[in-house]
């Protein structure tokens, strides 16, 4: 292959955006559902909705949308270590 084959290869910018795209990967945090809290948490999805109130104290809310609601996995992992709800 020539350069003239492979120009994101040599190119400054592709190399950038790639670094760009590595560095936002560790920055954004990972998001799940209710239903995957529920299973890491070992409780029912009614059981997180019957608890919603409690639970917004100790873990906060992503709002998507208003119809879409995420929490951080970070967030869970710190709830975990100071003993659940």
């Amino acid at each position: 292959m020539t350069e003239q084959d492979t120009p994101e290869m040599n190119d400054p910018i592709s190399l950038d955006l790639q670094q760009d795209e590595e560095s936002l990967d560790s920055s954004v945090p990972k998001l799940i559902t209710r239903s995957e809290l529920a299973k890491i948490l070992k409780v029912s999805e009614h059981t997180l909705a019957i608890r919603r109130k409690e639970l917004e104290h100790v873990l906060p809310m992503v709002k998507l949308n208003d119809r879409v609601i995420r929490y951080k996995l970070s967030d869970v992992q710190k709830l975990i270590d100071r003993g659940g709800l």
